[in-house]
């Protein structure tokens, strides 16, 4: 017994060629996404720094999104840093907002809400390590 072609409608057809470019433009949105977005890279330092970060500042400090916990999110602060005080750069203006909290306080917190005694408590490495992490957030 030989099967009868089945007859296909022209809709039909419009219809499955346009589910197989929809799930091709699908697919290749997908693919730059994550192409945009890869996994960091942190050196040594930077993995370090990461590490003093979620023992001193992580409880005040959200670095994933723009949410405010205690102090102000260092989300994108490698960016932000850099445009804060006219002629600093990014890495000096976060290593003297650690160090002397008071110089420079973000609008909208309190000065003094930042702890003053990590100049003391931290070593000079763990200082560098920590603004190395920070400023990997863009």
């Amino acid at each position: 017994m030989t099967a009868l072609p089945v007859p296909h409608s022209r809709a039909r057809s419009f219809s499955l060629i346009a589910i197989f470019v929809f799930v091709n433009l699908y697919l290749v949105a997908c693919e730059e996404i994550l192409r945009e977005s890869p996994t960091p890279t942190f050196t040594p330092q930077e993995v370090e720094g990461k590490d003093v970060f979620s023992s001193y500042c992580s409880n005040c400090h959200e670095t994933g999104n723009d949410s405010v916990m205690v102090g102000p999110s260092l989300s994108g602060l490698a960016t932000r840093a850099s445009e804060r005080v006219p002629g600093m750069d990014a890495r000096t203006y976060t290593t003297q907002s650690i160090l002397e909290p008071s110089t420079y306080v973000v609008e909208g917190f309190p000065d003094g809400l930042m702890p003053h005694k990590l100049a003391e408590e931290l070593p000079k490495e763990d200082v560098e390590a920590v603004v190395a992490y920070l400023l990997t957030l863009r």
